[in-house]
């Protein structure tokens, strides 16, 4: 590993120890420095690899530019060999049937193969030399210049790797700029964060600091009240810190029983909304209750009591669970209300209000029956709510009692 990345590390490490502790609140003031000092480090850091980035960026685009002026030179430079090399080839063509011209014109005048050392055809040998050298002068040149296209494209290729080279390298420092940005700006939040605690710090002290002063002014008052004795003194002390312990466990009780409070109001609101809902469904069920009282206290027939019976059995018996032989079949509803109907009673009044609540009545003297000082006798029925409420039927009730409204 380089120097340059072990010292990174180093550094990062250092950093992940110091947040640590930051975060755990126990950063001594030696920690805070050497953390303040590693962030402005990191800044130092990212702000060198941020200039570095940019002198790269503009190398490699001075590169990328002469690269493609070598390649394009390269290229015009391989067209003209090529053109040249392409004029000398036809150039040696045509001076190659040319010679077969002369060498089939000679055979036909002199009958026999032209010797080229004869001094008659020296000139047309000697052209038709001339024009093999520079065709093979001109087939030399076309090599070079395939030479120099092939090394061109090579240098081409070298050039496009080397660009994606600088692309890639490029492409790392922007990371790497990125994550020293991304280091810079959390090393930013840890320092406003750790200035914020030791604000926070600071200002704890500074309550302390005065709450220990008027500890101390009022030992001192203290001990001028009892003498200058350090045990009174002492025991007096730790008496005002026992009255303020309990006042703040007071304030602590106080603040749950106000808790507790709010919520039984929300409950209590909650159960009085519940029962205004079903007020006319327990004032149904009361005044069913009393019509079984009265007929099963002063029915006519059995089949009256037997009624009443049945109604009171609803309010005083729990219901068993449902069966199919229990279940209440539409024939024993209709024959329920059939005997309702005998006896003068409509099942509509079960349920319709009341034109005008019955009031209590106060008597002379209490009930020898249930012993209330107050009782609602609507009819010289049975008590059919029972003997702990404030209201019900007692039998005992008679009208020569004395009473009054």
């Amino acid at each position: 590993m380089k120097p340059t990345a072990q010292r990174r590390r180093d550094r990062r490490d250092l950093l992940d120890v110091l947040l640590g502790r930051m975060l755990r609140g126990v950063l001594t003031v030696p920690e805070r420095a050497l953390l303040a000092e590693t962030v402005r480090e990191e800044q130092r850091t990212a702000d060198q690899t941020r200039r570095s980035l940019g002198e790269t960026s503009n190398a490699y685009g001075k590169h990328r530019a002469a690269a493609d002026a070598a390649i394009r030179e390269a290229e015009q430079l391989a067209e003209n060999f090529q053109g040249r090399a392409q004029a000398y080839e036809q150039r040696a063509l045509d001076a190659e049937e040319q010679l077969t011209a002369y060498r089939a014109f000679g055979e036909q005048r002199f009958g026999e193969p032209v010797d080229p050392a004869s001094l008659w055809p020296m000139s047309a040998v000697e052209a038709i030399l001339e024009a093999k050298t520079r065709a093979e002068q001109a087939e030399d040149l076309l090599r070079v210049a395939h030479k120099t296209s092939n090394e061109a494209e090579q240098q081409r290729a070298a050039a496009e790797q080397a660009l994606g080279r600088s692309e890639n390298a490029r492409e790392h420092l922007r990371r790497r700029y990125g994550e020293a940005a991304r280091a810079a700006e959390q090393a930013e939040a840890v320092t406003a964060e750790t200035k914020r605690l030791m604000d926070r710090r600071t200002r704890t002290l500074r309550e302390r600091a005065e709450r220990a002063e008027r500890d101390l002014a009022t030992l001192r008052e203290g001990v001028r009240e009892c003498g200058g004795d350090p045990t009174t003194v002492q025991n007096v002390y730790a008496q005002l810190r026992m009255w303020r312990n309990s006042a703040q466990q007071a304030e602590h009780r106080a603040a749950r029983y106000r808790l507790a409070w709010m919520a039984c109001r929300r409950d209590r609101k909650a159960d009085r909304a519940a029962m205004a809902d079903e007020a006319h469904i327990v004032a149904a069920a009361h005044r069913a209750a009393r019509y079984g009282s009265e007929l099963f206290a002063a029915g006519r027939t059995e089949a009256e009591r037997e009624l009443g019976r049945r109604i009171l059995a609803a309010f005083t018996e729990p219901e068993p669970t449902p069966t199919a032989s229990a279940a209440l079949t539409v024939d024993e509803a209709a024959d329920n209300l059939r005997q309702w109907a005998a006896a003068g009673i409509p099942a509509a009044d079960l349920l319709a209000e009341p034109d005008e609540p019955t009031r209590p009545v106060s008597l002379g003297r209490p009930c020898a029956y249930c012993g209330h000082a107050r009782n609602h006798h609507p009819c010289g029925g049975p008590c059919c709510v029972g003997n702990t409420e404030t209201r019900c039927g007692c039998p005992t009730f008679t009208a020569a009692e004395p009473a009054h409204q």
